[in-house]
């Protein structure tokens, strides 16, 4: 299941081409999920198309939302197949759930992610290979 996969962040395509070339010859899986804080300067047409070029079996590509509404609404119209969001009003969660299964869209509990390891400083992309890599190894991932 989804949620018990490794879970890292990321926030642009070479953390992705990186993930992607350590999984090469694995059939392991792990969830790439895009940074919250990163959507607001680099925009949901930005995410569409890293999304595009990232496109690999063994990583779920995964837009974190928070639970801003909005910014889930403009990636459904957007057609991002997979968004994670925090299940705050359990009214509105029922809501936008209907509305992704109409667009093809997967919604995913963000607090039900088991193995999350976030780095924090996702500019760095020589500590973020350092980062997903030891931790790969550590778990016997690779």
């Amino acid at each position: 299941m989804i949620y018990d996969l490794p879970s890292f962040n990321f926030s642009n395509l070479q953390q992705s081409i990186f993930v992607s070339k350590l999984l090469k010859n694995s059939n392991s899986k792990i969830n790439l999920i895009y940074s919250y804080h990163q959507y607001f300067w680099q925009g949901p047409q930005f995410i569409k198309s890293l999304f595009n070029e990232s496109i690999d079996k063994n990583i779920n590509h995964i837009a974190y939302c928070k639970n801003n509404i909005g910014m889930v609404l403009s990636l459904l119209r957007l057609g991002i197949t997979k968004i994670a969001f925090d299940k705050k009003n359990l009214k509105i969660f029922e809501k936008i759930l209907n509305l992704s299964k109409k667009n093809n869209c997967n919604l995913y509990n963000f607090k039900k992610f088991n193995k999350k390891n976030f780095i924090y400083d996702l500019s760095d992309n020589i500590g973020f290979e350092k980062n997903v890599l030891s931790y790969l190894k550590k778990e016997k991932f690779l």
